[in-house]
Protein backbone atom coordinates (compact mmCIF):
# COMPACT_ATOMS: atom_id res chain seq x y z
CA UNK A 1 0.00 0.00 0.00
CA UNK A 2 0.87 3.70 -0.81
CA UNK A 3 1.41 5.73 2.30
CA UNK A 4 2.57 9.46 1.81
CA UNK A 5 6.26 8.92 2.98
CA UNK A 6 7.56 6.48 0.12
CA UNK A 7 9.99 3.70 1.65
CA UNK A 8 12.96 3.45 -0.41
CA UNK A 9 13.97 -0.17 -1.95
CA UNK A 10 17.05 -1.83 -3.14
CA UNK A 11 15.87 -3.49 -6.49
CA UNK A 12 18.87 -4.44 -8.65
CA UNK A 13 16.83 -4.99 -11.28
CA UNK A 14 16.14 -0.97 -11.39
CA UNK A 15 19.69 0.76 -12.42
CA UNK A 16 19.34 4.30 -11.03
CA UNK A 17 22.41 4.83 -13.96
CA UNK A 18 20.13 6.87 -16.22
CA UNK A 19 18.62 9.11 -13.73
CA UNK A 20 22.02 10.94 -12.53
CA UNK A 21 21.41 14.67 -12.40
CA UNK A 22 17.75 14.84 -11.79
CA UNK A 23 16.39 16.49 -8.92
CA UNK A 24 15.15 15.15 -5.90
CA UNK A 25 11.25 15.63 -6.36
CA UNK A 26 11.34 13.70 -9.81
CA UNK A 27 13.54 10.94 -7.96
CA UNK A 28 10.61 11.20 -5.38
CA UNK A 29 7.99 10.60 -8.37
CA UNK A 30 9.84 7.36 -10.17
CA UNK A 31 10.21 6.47 -6.93
CA UNK A 32 6.60 6.26 -6.56
CA UNK A 33 5.98 4.48 -9.84
CA UNK A 34 8.54 1.69 -9.24
CA UNK A 35 6.15 0.81 -6.18
CA UNK A 36 3.43 1.49 -7.96
CA UNK A 37 4.35 -1.08 -10.54
CA UNK A 38 4.52 -3.48 -7.55
CA UNK A 39 1.77 -3.24 -5.48
CA UNK A 40 -1.03 -2.51 -8.04
CA UNK A 41 0.50 -3.57 -11.59
CA UNK A 42 -2.55 -3.64 -13.04
CA UNK A 43 -3.02 0.55 -13.31
CA UNK A 44 0.10 1.22 -14.78
CA UNK A 45 -0.50 -1.50 -17.39
CA UNK A 46 -3.90 -0.11 -18.25
CA UNK A 47 -2.83 3.19 -18.82
CA UNK A 48 0.04 2.19 -21.17
CA UNK A 49 -1.91 -0.23 -22.83
CA UNK A 50 -4.77 2.12 -24.00
CA UNK A 51 -1.81 4.89 -24.55
CA UNK A 52 -0.63 2.53 -27.38
CA UNK A 53 -4.25 2.37 -28.56
CA UNK A 54 -3.82 5.41 -31.44
CA UNK A 55 -5.18 3.37 -34.59
CA UNK A 56 -8.21 2.44 -35.07
CA UNK A 57 -7.49 -1.08 -36.37
CA UNK A 58 -5.63 -1.73 -32.79
CA UNK A 59 -8.87 -1.12 -31.30
CA UNK A 60 -10.64 -3.34 -33.40
CA UNK A 61 -8.18 -6.37 -32.42
CA UNK A 62 -8.96 -6.18 -28.44
CA UNK A 63 -10.97 -8.81 -26.72
CA UNK A 64 -13.14 -7.44 -24.06
CA UNK A 65 -12.77 -11.06 -21.92
CA UNK A 66 -9.30 -10.47 -21.65
CA UNK A 67 -9.28 -6.76 -19.94
CA UNK A 68 -10.00 -5.72 -16.79
CA UNK A 69 -12.72 -3.19 -15.41
CA UNK A 70 -10.53 -0.27 -15.76
CA UNK A 71 -9.31 -0.88 -19.36
CA UNK A 72 -12.42 -2.14 -20.84
CA UNK A 73 -13.97 1.67 -19.55
CA UNK A 74 -11.01 3.16 -21.56
CA UNK A 75 -11.51 0.85 -24.14
CA UNK A 76 -15.38 2.27 -24.28
CA UNK A 77 -14.46 5.79 -24.58
CA UNK A 78 -11.52 5.01 -27.35
CA UNK A 79 -13.89 3.37 -29.68
CA UNK A 80 -16.95 5.73 -29.10
CA UNK A 81 -13.95 8.51 -30.17
CA UNK A 82 -13.02 6.79 -32.98
CA UNK A 83 -16.73 6.15 -34.05
CA UNK A 84 -16.53 2.52 -33.69
CA UNK A 85 -19.96 2.06 -31.67
CA UNK A 86 -19.97 -1.40 -32.01
CA UNK A 87 -16.96 -2.27 -30.52
CA UNK A 88 -17.80 0.27 -27.62
CA UNK A 89 -21.21 -1.23 -26.76
CA UNK A 90 -19.20 -4.77 -26.54
CA UNK A 91 -16.82 -3.03 -23.92
CA UNK A 92 -20.30 -1.78 -22.45
CA UNK A 93 -21.97 -5.37 -22.48
CA UNK A 94 -18.69 -6.92 -20.42
CA UNK A 95 -18.28 -4.22 -18.08
CA UNK A 96 -21.96 -4.46 -17.54
CA UNK A 97 -22.09 -8.62 -17.02
CA UNK A 98 -18.29 -8.63 -14.61
CA UNK A 99 -18.86 -9.36 -11.01
CA UNK A 100 -17.39 -6.69 -9.58
CA UNK A 101 -19.45 -4.10 -11.48
CA UNK A 102 -20.53 -1.76 -8.29
CA UNK A 103 -18.92 1.60 -9.99
CA UNK A 104 -20.92 1.28 -13.30
CA UNK A 105 -22.58 4.13 -14.10
CA UNK A 106 -26.02 2.74 -16.43
CA UNK A 107 -25.80 6.03 -17.71
CA UNK A 108 -23.13 4.94 -20.23
CA UNK A 109 -25.38 3.09 -21.99
CA UNK A 110 -27.85 6.20 -22.70
CA UNK A 111 -24.68 8.31 -23.76
CA UNK A 112 -24.03 5.24 -26.48
CA UNK A 113 -27.09 5.10 -27.71
CA UNK A 114 -27.89 9.27 -28.11
CA UNK A 115 -24.09 8.71 -30.15
CA UNK A 116 -26.12 5.98 -32.56
CA UNK A 117 -28.92 7.89 -33.01
CA UNK A 118 -27.22 11.23 -34.09
CA UNK A 119 -25.01 9.11 -36.30
CA UNK A 120 -28.44 7.34 -38.07
CA UNK A 121 -27.30 3.93 -36.46
CA UNK A 122 -31.11 3.03 -35.64
CA UNK A 123 -29.89 -0.93 -35.35
CA UNK A 124 -27.13 -0.37 -33.06
CA UNK A 125 -29.36 2.25 -30.88
CA UNK A 126 -32.44 -0.61 -30.99
CA UNK A 127 -30.07 -2.87 -29.74
CA UNK A 128 -28.74 -1.01 -27.05
CA UNK A 129 -32.28 0.00 -25.97
CA UNK A 130 -33.58 -3.14 -25.63
CA UNK A 131 -30.29 -4.34 -24.13
CA UNK A 132 -30.84 -1.90 -21.21
CA UNK A 133 -33.62 0.16 -21.58
CA UNK A 134 -33.79 4.01 -20.36
CA UNK A 135 -35.67 4.46 -17.07
CA UNK A 136 -39.06 6.16 -17.61
CA UNK A 137 -37.95 8.99 -15.13
CA UNK A 138 -35.21 10.14 -17.99
CA UNK A 139 -36.62 13.80 -18.99
CA UNK A 140 -35.99 12.37 -22.92
CA UNK A 141 -37.69 9.42 -22.57
CA UNK A 142 -40.64 9.89 -23.66
CA UNK A 143 -38.84 12.15 -27.07
CA UNK A 144 -36.51 9.21 -27.82
CA UNK A 145 -39.61 6.64 -27.68
CA UNK A 146 -41.06 8.70 -30.17
CA UNK A 147 -38.03 9.19 -32.49
CA UNK A 148 -37.49 5.22 -32.46
CA UNK A 149 -40.97 5.28 -33.59
CA UNK A 150 -39.99 7.73 -36.03
CA UNK A 151 -37.15 5.95 -37.75
CA UNK A 152 -38.58 2.89 -37.84
CA UNK A 153 -40.81 4.61 -40.58
CA UNK A 154 -37.54 6.07 -42.45
CA UNK A 155 -38.98 6.18 -46.20
CA UNK A 156 -41.67 8.61 -45.12
CA UNK A 157 -38.88 10.83 -43.35
CA UNK A 158 -36.96 10.96 -46.49
CA UNK A 159 -40.09 11.56 -48.62
CA UNK A 160 -40.70 14.74 -46.29
CA UNK A 161 -36.98 15.29 -46.34
CA UNK A 162 -36.56 15.05 -49.97
CA UNK A 163 -39.90 17.74 -50.11
CA UNK A 164 -39.00 20.61 -47.61
CA UNK A 165 -35.04 20.47 -48.89
CA UNK A 166 -36.64 21.25 -52.45
CA UNK A 167 -38.96 24.14 -51.08
CA UNK A 168 -35.73 25.48 -49.47
CA UNK A 169 -33.72 25.75 -52.91
CA UNK A 170 -36.65 26.44 -54.93
CA UNK A 171 -35.64 29.55 -56.85
CA UNK A 172 -37.79 29.66 -59.07
CA UNK A 173 -40.95 32.73 -59.28
CA UNK A 174 -43.39 29.84 -59.88
CA UNK A 175 -45.34 29.22 -56.77
CA UNK A 176 -44.91 25.76 -54.97
CA UNK A 177 -47.24 24.50 -52.46
CA UNK A 178 -45.67 24.07 -49.29
CA UNK A 179 -45.19 20.83 -47.12
CA UNK A 180 -45.32 22.92 -43.64
CA UNK A 181 -48.35 24.80 -45.10
CA UNK A 182 -50.07 21.65 -46.31
CA UNK A 183 -49.91 20.01 -42.56
CA UNK A 184 -50.44 22.96 -40.75
CA UNK A 185 -53.81 22.73 -42.56
CA UNK A 186 -54.40 19.14 -42.51
CA UNK A 187 -53.19 18.93 -39.07
CA UNK A 188 -55.90 21.48 -37.55
CA UNK A 189 -58.74 19.56 -36.17
CA UNK A 190 -56.84 16.16 -35.60
CA UNK A 191 -53.16 17.12 -34.21
CA UNK A 192 -53.83 21.66 -33.48
CA UNK A 193 -50.39 21.48 -31.84
CA UNK A 194 -48.49 19.84 -34.88
CA UNK A 195 -50.51 22.18 -36.87
CA UNK A 196 -49.09 25.27 -34.57
CA UNK A 197 -45.79 24.03 -35.06
CA UNK A 198 -45.49 23.72 -38.62
CA UNK A 199 -47.52 27.27 -39.15
CA UNK A 200 -44.81 28.75 -37.01
CA UNK A 201 -42.18 26.76 -38.92
CA UNK A 202 -43.93 28.17 -42.06
CA UNK A 203 -44.53 31.53 -40.90
CA UNK A 204 -40.82 31.75 -39.77
CA UNK A 205 -38.96 31.09 -42.69
CA UNK A 206 -41.90 33.05 -45.71
CA UNK A 207 -42.54 36.29 -43.34
CA UNK A 208 -43.94 38.13 -46.68
CA UNK A 209 -46.23 35.44 -47.15
CA UNK A 210 -49.01 37.97 -46.20
CA UNK A 211 -52.70 36.01 -47.37
CA UNK A 212 -51.03 32.40 -45.84
CA UNK A 213 -49.86 33.88 -42.81
CA UNK A 214 -53.19 35.47 -41.97
CA UNK A 215 -54.68 32.24 -42.30
CA UNK A 216 -51.88 30.62 -40.52
CA UNK A 217 -52.98 32.67 -37.58
CA UNK A 218 -56.21 31.96 -37.22
CA UNK A 219 -55.40 28.58 -37.51
CA UNK A 220 -52.87 28.83 -34.94
CA UNK A 221 -55.67 30.67 -32.24
CA UNK A 222 -57.99 28.16 -33.06
CA UNK A 223 -55.63 25.28 -32.31
CA UNK A 224 -54.17 27.40 -29.03
CA UNK A 225 -58.21 27.59 -27.86
CA UNK A 226 -58.52 23.66 -29.08
CA UNK A 227 -55.77 22.68 -26.70
CA UNK A 228 -56.45 24.84 -23.65
CA UNK A 229 -54.20 28.10 -24.43
CA UNK A 230 -54.84 32.04 -25.26
CA UNK A 231 -55.70 32.30 -28.31
CA UNK A 232 -54.85 36.03 -29.08
CA UNK A 233 -50.77 34.96 -27.10
CA UNK A 234 -48.90 33.42 -29.72
CA UNK A 235 -45.15 34.97 -29.60
CA UNK A 236 -45.10 34.03 -33.85
CA UNK A 237 -48.06 36.99 -33.98
CA UNK A 238 -44.98 39.14 -32.51
CA UNK A 239 -42.45 38.03 -34.80
CA UNK A 240 -44.58 39.09 -37.83
CA UNK A 241 -45.38 42.00 -36.32
CA UNK A 242 -41.84 42.98 -36.30
CA UNK A 243 -41.13 42.35 -39.88
CA UNK A 244 -44.20 44.20 -40.50
CA UNK A 245 -42.39 47.13 -38.43
CA UNK A 246 -38.81 46.31 -40.11
CA UNK A 247 -40.14 46.30 -43.99
CA UNK A 248 -41.96 49.69 -43.28
CA UNK A 249 -39.22 51.32 -41.76
CA UNK A 250 -37.30 49.52 -45.16
CA UNK A 251 -39.56 51.22 -47.50
CA UNK A 252 -39.24 54.54 -45.61
CA UNK A 253 -35.54 54.53 -46.19
CA UNK A 254 -35.51 53.43 -49.28
CA UNK A 255 -37.63 56.31 -50.74
CA UNK A 256 -35.73 58.80 -48.62
CA UNK A 257 -32.42 57.33 -50.64
CA UNK A 258 -34.57 57.46 -53.32
CA UNK A 259 -35.16 61.34 -53.23
CA UNK A 260 -31.45 62.23 -52.02
CA UNK A 261 -30.42 60.08 -55.07
CA UNK A 262 -32.95 62.40 -57.37
CA UNK A 263 -31.84 65.94 -56.05
CA UNK A 264 -27.94 64.63 -56.63
CA UNK A 265 -28.71 63.44 -60.38
CA UNK A 266 -30.46 67.18 -60.40
CA UNK A 267 -27.57 68.71 -58.96
CA UNK A 268 -25.05 66.95 -61.21
CA UNK A 269 -26.96 67.96 -64.21
CA UNK A 270 -26.88 71.92 -63.49
CA UNK A 271 -23.20 71.84 -62.51
CA UNK A 272 -22.43 70.41 -65.75
CA UNK A 273 -25.16 73.34 -67.85
CA UNK A 274 -23.45 75.72 -65.93
CA UNK A 275 -20.17 74.80 -66.77
CA UNK A 276 -20.97 74.46 -70.41
CA UNK A 277 -22.42 78.03 -70.21
CA UNK A 278 -19.75 79.22 -68.82
CA UNK A 279 -17.32 77.86 -71.35
CA UNK A 280 -19.77 79.30 -74.41
CA UNK A 281 -19.69 82.71 -72.49
CA UNK A 282 -15.95 82.68 -72.28
CA UNK A 283 -15.83 81.73 -76.01
CA UNK A 284 -18.18 84.60 -76.81
CA UNK A 285 -16.14 87.18 -74.63
CA UNK A 286 -13.07 86.44 -76.56
CA UNK A 287 -15.00 86.33 -80.13
CA UNK A 288 -16.19 90.12 -78.78
CA UNK A 289 -13.14 91.14 -77.40
CA UNK A 290 -11.52 90.36 -80.94
CA UNK A 291 -13.76 92.22 -82.87
CA UNK A 292 -13.55 95.00 -80.87
CA UNK A 293 -9.91 95.18 -80.96
CA UNK A 294 -10.42 94.97 -84.94
CA UNK A 295 -12.86 97.64 -84.96
CA UNK A 296 -10.73 100.11 -82.98
CA UNK A 297 -7.45 99.46 -85.48
CA UNK A 298 -9.63 100.45 -88.49
CA UNK A 299 -10.93 102.95 -87.03
CA UNK A 300 -7.43 104.84 -86.46
CA UNK A 301 -6.08 103.52 -89.86
CA UNK A 302 -5.64 105.85 -92.88
CA UNK A 303 -7.94 105.47 -95.62
CA UNK A 304 -8.08 107.28 -98.89
CA UNK A 305 -10.53 110.40 -99.45
CA UNK A 306 -12.12 108.74 -102.35
CA UNK A 307 -15.68 107.91 -102.14
CA UNK A 308 -15.36 104.43 -103.09
CA UNK A 309 -13.16 103.95 -100.25
CA UNK A 310 -15.76 105.87 -97.73
CA UNK A 311 -18.32 103.64 -99.01
CA UNK A 312 -16.17 100.42 -98.31
CA UNK A 313 -15.19 101.77 -94.63
CA UNK A 314 -18.63 102.66 -93.99
CA UNK A 315 -19.38 99.21 -94.95
CA UNK A 316 -17.24 97.42 -92.82
CA UNK A 317 -18.25 99.57 -90.09
CA UNK A 318 -21.46 98.51 -90.36
CA UNK A 319 -20.63 94.53 -90.62
CA UNK A 320 -18.77 94.86 -87.58
CA UNK A 321 -21.20 96.90 -85.26
CA UNK A 322 -23.81 94.57 -86.33
CA UNK A 323 -21.45 91.52 -85.40
CA UNK A 324 -20.53 93.51 -82.12
CA UNK A 325 -24.01 94.25 -80.99
CA UNK A 326 -25.46 90.69 -81.79
CA UNK A 327 -22.37 89.36 -79.85
CA UNK A 328 -23.46 91.83 -76.50
CA UNK A 329 -27.06 90.44 -77.06
CA UNK A 330 -25.79 87.26 -76.81
CA UNK A 331 -23.13 87.40 -73.71
CA UNK A 332 -26.12 89.01 -72.14
CA UNK A 333 -27.94 86.19 -72.53
CA UNK A 334 -25.73 83.31 -71.78
CA UNK A 335 -24.79 85.83 -68.52
CA UNK A 336 -28.78 85.61 -67.55
CA UNK A 337 -28.85 81.71 -68.40
CA UNK A 338 -25.87 81.16 -66.15
CA UNK A 339 -27.74 83.04 -63.23
CA UNK A 340 -30.76 81.30 -63.97
CA UNK A 341 -28.54 78.23 -63.60
CA UNK A 342 -27.11 79.24 -60.50
CA UNK A 343 -29.92 79.70 -58.66
CA UNK A 344 -31.51 76.47 -59.69
CA UNK A 345 -28.29 75.12 -58.23
CA UNK A 346 -28.40 76.88 -55.00
CA UNK A 347 -32.03 75.61 -54.78
CA UNK A 348 -31.06 72.18 -55.37
CA UNK A 349 -28.23 72.23 -52.98
CA UNK A 350 -30.70 73.98 -50.33
CA UNK A 351 -33.42 71.21 -50.98
CA UNK A 352 -30.59 68.75 -50.90
CA UNK A 353 -29.24 69.63 -47.46
CA UNK A 354 -32.92 70.09 -46.31
CA UNK A 355 -33.58 66.24 -47.08
CA UNK A 356 -30.28 65.32 -46.03
CA UNK A 357 -31.33 67.03 -42.35
CA UNK A 358 -34.38 65.29 -42.91
CA UNK A 359 -32.94 62.01 -42.83
CA UNK A 360 -30.67 62.65 -40.03
CA UNK A 361 -33.61 63.78 -38.04
CA UNK A 362 -35.43 60.95 -39.25
CA UNK A 363 -32.39 58.55 -37.86
CA UNK A 364 -32.34 60.23 -34.89
CA UNK A 365 -35.46 59.93 -34.03
CA UNK A 366 -35.68 56.00 -34.65
CA UNK A 367 -32.56 55.73 -32.74
CA UNK A 368 -34.10 57.53 -30.41
CA UNK A 369 -37.23 55.21 -30.46
CA UNK A 370 -35.11 52.43 -30.08
CA UNK A 371 -32.89 53.67 -27.11
CA UNK A 372 -35.51 55.17 -25.51
CA UNK A 373 -38.65 52.17 -25.82
CA UNK A 374 -37.96 50.94 -22.72
CA UNK A 375 -37.78 54.44 -21.11
CA UNK A 376 -41.27 55.05 -22.67
CA UNK A 377 -42.88 51.79 -22.94
CA UNK A 378 -41.34 49.70 -19.70
CA UNK A 379 -42.80 52.47 -17.26
CA UNK A 380 -42.03 51.90 -13.60
CA UNK A 381 -44.51 50.76 -11.34
CA UNK A 382 -44.96 54.28 -8.87
CA UNK A 383 -44.04 53.43 -5.08
CA UNK A 384 -46.71 51.80 -3.53
CA UNK A 385 -49.55 53.31 -1.83
CA UNK A 386 -51.90 52.57 0.61
CA UNK A 387 -54.57 54.28 -1.58
CA UNK A 388 -56.22 51.80 -4.18
CA UNK A 389 -57.31 53.69 -7.28
CA UNK A 390 -60.94 51.72 -8.56
CA UNK A 391 -60.72 51.52 -12.59
CA UNK A 392 -63.49 53.34 -13.66
CA UNK A 393 -65.00 52.06 -16.94
CA UNK A 394 -66.42 54.63 -19.43
CA UNK A 395 -69.76 54.01 -21.53
CA UNK A 396 -66.90 54.21 -24.04
CA UNK A 397 -65.09 51.27 -23.02
CA UNK A 398 -68.23 49.17 -22.68
CA UNK A 399 -69.22 49.67 -26.53
CA UNK A 400 -65.93 49.29 -27.63
CA UNK A 401 -66.39 45.96 -26.05
CA UNK A 402 -69.56 44.90 -27.18
CA UNK A 403 -67.36 44.62 -30.98
CA UNK A 404 -63.96 42.89 -29.66
CA UNK A 405 -63.66 39.32 -29.52
CA UNK A 406 -64.26 37.78 -25.93
CA UNK A 407 -60.71 36.77 -25.02
CA UNK A 408 -59.21 40.54 -25.75
CA UNK A 409 -62.03 41.77 -23.77
CA UNK A 410 -60.77 39.57 -21.03
CA UNK A 411 -57.50 40.39 -21.49
CA UNK A 412 -58.36 44.06 -21.63
CA UNK A 413 -60.20 44.12 -18.21
CA UNK A 414 -57.14 42.12 -16.56
CA UNK A 415 -55.22 44.59 -18.13
CA UNK A 416 -56.91 47.62 -16.35
CA UNK A 417 -56.78 45.59 -13.23
CA UNK A 418 -52.99 44.74 -13.37
CA UNK A 419 -52.61 48.51 -14.11
CA UNK A 420 -54.84 49.53 -10.67
CA UNK A 421 -52.67 47.39 -8.79
CA UNK A 422 -48.98 48.37 -10.06
CA UNK A 423 -48.37 44.72 -12.66
CA UNK A 424 -44.41 44.79 -13.31
CA UNK A 425 -45.99 43.09 -16.57
CA UNK A 426 -48.77 45.28 -17.70
CA UNK A 427 -46.79 48.32 -17.12
CA UNK A 428 -44.02 46.83 -19.38
CA UNK A 429 -46.64 46.76 -22.16
CA UNK A 430 -47.86 50.40 -21.28
CA UNK A 431 -46.85 53.02 -23.23
CA UNK A 432 -47.31 56.67 -22.68
CA UNK A 433 -49.46 58.90 -25.47
CA UNK A 434 -47.00 62.16 -26.00
CA UNK A 435 -49.15 63.90 -27.31
CA UNK A 436 -52.15 63.78 -24.61
CA UNK A 437 -51.25 64.51 -21.54
CA UNK A 438 -51.65 61.37 -18.56
CA UNK A 439 -53.09 59.38 -21.16
CA UNK A 440 -51.64 55.97 -22.00
CA UNK A 441 -51.97 52.51 -23.95
CA UNK A 442 -51.31 49.18 -23.25
CA UNK A 443 -50.32 46.47 -25.85
CA UNK A 444 -53.44 43.99 -24.84
CA UNK A 445 -52.52 41.76 -28.50
CA UNK A 446 -50.65 41.71 -31.64
CA UNK A 447 -53.55 44.02 -32.88
CA UNK A 448 -55.81 45.95 -29.86
CA UNK A 449 -55.12 48.51 -27.38
CA UNK A 450 -55.99 49.31 -24.31
CA UNK A 451 -56.47 53.46 -23.87
CA UNK A 452 -56.66 55.20 -20.29
CA UNK A 453 -56.02 58.13 -18.59
CA UNK A 454 -54.17 58.22 -15.12
CA UNK A 455 -53.17 60.52 -12.44
CA UNK A 456 -51.27 59.19 -10.08
CA UNK A 457 -53.13 58.51 -6.40
CA UNK A 458 -56.31 60.51 -7.88
CA UNK A 459 -57.72 58.37 -10.60
CA UNK A 460 -57.59 55.75 -12.83
CA UNK A 461 -60.19 56.37 -16.00
CA UNK A 462 -60.24 53.32 -18.95
CA UNK A 463 -61.35 55.02 -21.77
CA UNK A 464 -61.45 52.48 -24.78
CA UNK A 465 -60.40 48.93 -26.47
CA UNK A 466 -59.42 49.71 -29.91
CA UNK A 467 -57.64 47.74 -32.81
CA UNK A 468 -54.83 49.28 -33.63
CA UNK A 469 -55.20 50.67 -36.65
CA UNK A 470 -57.19 53.22 -35.72
CA UNK A 471 -55.24 54.61 -32.74
CA UNK A 472 -53.55 57.41 -34.76
CA UNK A 473 -56.87 58.65 -35.91
CA UNK A 474 -58.16 58.38 -32.20
CA UNK A 475 -55.08 60.22 -31.04
CA UNK A 476 -55.31 63.33 -34.01
CA UNK A 477 -59.61 63.34 -32.66
CA UNK A 478 -58.71 63.46 -28.87
CA UNK A 479 -55.62 65.58 -28.98
CA UNK A 480 -57.49 68.82 -30.33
Amino acid sequence: MLTGKPQIFMNPTYSTKKYCGLTHTMEHNLEIIRQTRRCRPEILDAAEKMADLDRAYKLKKLEPDQLNPTQLLAAYRRCDSFGLRTHAFNMLKELHARPDNNEFDPGHFIDLMFSALDAGDIVLAQKIYDHHPPPEALPEYRSLEIQFKLLRHQSLLYAMEDKIRSELTHTNDSPMESLLLRLSYGFEKSFPGLSIAFARAYMAGNPDSFFDNEVLINIIRRARAEIGLEAWDDPIEDYLDWCYQRDLEESEEKKVSEALQALNEKLTTAKESIRKGQCELQDKENQLNELAARLKRKTSQTVPAVQRGHKVQDQFHTEDKDTIARLRSRVTSLKAEIGDQQKKRQNLRKDLQQEQEKSRKRNLTAAGKVSNQESTSLLSPPQKSNKFLTPDFTPTFVRSCEDIPIPIRNKAVKAAAGFAVSDELIWRETKPIKRIANCYRIRISRNYRLLLQWHADTELTILECIHRSGLEGWIRRHAK
